[in-house]
């Protein structure tokens, strides 16, 4: 008889267990699905309004105006976005490949920068966000970026970038490694953080 009640009492623990760890599971699902839907639309806006603003700059004067817009407005139009949806927001642009040795990737940043780097190692071209949850309530989107043809005009080959834009770039970022990409490749991530409201 206490064997069978001993069985009954870890069969109904087990089923417990099982219980709580569908509900976390569950949980979690919706928590990422909000994470993910969140970290899209900020990153949307983020870059949307910093391709217009390098869109105007090249229209007003050439591709080595567009230079400047990533030195003095990436940085504010990221600060437009600091909460959504009683989220906060801190948004970065990162790479193994910086320009600005401000944006040189921290540890979860090289972890999500190595996940997009083996999968085009393995020759996948269509990447999907990537998501990490850093402690509950607090997670990194991460949105890969890549070269499209009108960023080879600055990052492009250094023999085909001209002496205006070749000038500009030493003169705000002595130390730049951003150069030699082709139309196509992956050039890093947008991070967006987000975090609970305490």
């Amino acid at each position: 008889m206490k064997k069978l009640l001993g069985f009954c009492f870890a069969a109904l623990f087990v089923m417990a267990c099982a219980d709580k760890q569908d509900l976390d599971d569950k949980t979690y699902e919706t928590e990422k699905a909000q994470m993910e839907e969140i970290g899209n639309a900020v990153a949307s806006e983020f870059m949307g309004n910093l391709k217009s603003e390098l869109l105007t700059a090249i229209k007003k004067g050439g591709p080595e105006n567009a230079i400047s817009v990533c030195s003095e407005k990436a940085v504010p139009l990221a600060e437009m976005i600091p909460e959504y949806n009683n989220y906060n927001i801190e948004i970065k642009r990162t790479t193994f490949k910086n320009r600005n040795p401000g944006n040189a990737a921290d540890e979860f940043e090289i972890e999500a920068l190595n996940h997009f780097e083996s999968l085009v190692t393995k020759g996948e071209t269509n990447l999907k966000p990537y998501l990490q949850k850093l402690e509950p309530g607090v997670y990194n989107y991460y949105r890969p970026l890549k070269i499209f043809d009108m960023c080879l005009n600055c990052h492009g080959k250094e023999e085909l970038l001209t002496e205006e834009v070749k000038t500009e770039l030493y003169r705000l970022y002595p130390y730049d490694k951003a150069k030699g990409y082709e139309s196509g490749d992956f050039r890093g991530v947008v991070r967006v953080k987000i975090s609970k409201k305490i």
